[in-house]
């Protein structure tokens, strides 16, 4: 799924992450799907990405309500999003939901759209992700975008998601939680680039970030080389 945008990158808020792509950000047109494992600190990864682009953000969650990501948003930083700009399907939303819930966003140039999360689609049609994919890829490049998506893994109460989510994905990243007698470490590993993009050439086998989360923010160090 390669872009053909020249528009500048979308920031994180996060500048380690951000500087370890040659985009310094992450390259407009496409989508980055975030999967995690369900204790990790997902949800406040993409807050903080929400809170860094409030103005031109939309969230479509299936997993919390409206006032609760607003509430979130502020609790991570000073900005926030507009609520009208948030839409709640958590009441058990099937796939046709969420895309009609996309359909009916107006989308603006270098507009940032995250959806919250893929397990709780409750149809379980694989054929949807596709179409979803595919959808997501027209709007990010029609209108420079960026979307970003999540779901979880490792979990039996959480629906396994077909290949296709991660095939059809741009950027890939994944959120882990490992334990030791040191505490409790997070990484959030690099797992493909968009096509044409790359890693900074002086961090090329640079791919884990130090997931910092015991302060109540979210906060990465880049770190491990691989």
């Amino acid at each position: 799924m390669q872009s053909t945008t020249s528009a500048a990158p979308i920031t994180t808020g996060f500048s380690d992450f951000d500087t370890l792509l040659q985009a310094n950000g992450v390259p407009a047109g496409n989508i980055c799907t975030v999967r995690s494992d369900p204790n990790a600190s997902a949800y406040e990864f993409l807050l903080s990405v929400l809170q860094a682009n409030h103005k031109k953000a939309h969230f479509i969650t299936t997993t919390h309500r409206k006032s609760s990501i607003v509430d979130a948003c502020r609790r991570v930083g000073s900005n926030t999003v507009d609520s009208s700009r948030v839409i709640d399907l958590s009441d058990d939303a099937t796939g046709a939901d969420l895309l009609d819930a996309i359909a009916e966003r107006s989308f603006d140039h270098r507009d940032v759209l995250f959806i919250d999360s893929l397990n709780a689609i409750t149809d379980g049609n694989k054929q949807v992700y596709s179409e979803l994919y595919r959808e997501l890829k027209r709007i990010a490049t029609d209108y420079e975008a960026v979307v970003f998506c999540h779901y979880l893994t490792g979990s039996d109460e959480h629906q396994s998601l077909p290949p296709t989510v991660d095939y059809l994905t741009d950027l890939l990243l994944s959120l882990s939680v490992t334990k030791s007698e040191e505490g409790v470490k997070q990484k959030l590993w690099i797992e493909r680039l968009p096509v044409g993009e790359g890693l900074k050439e002086s961090q090329q086998d640079t791919r884990l970030i130090s997931v910092n989360s015991s302060s109540g923010q979210l906060s990465l160090n880049t770190g491990g080389r691989i």
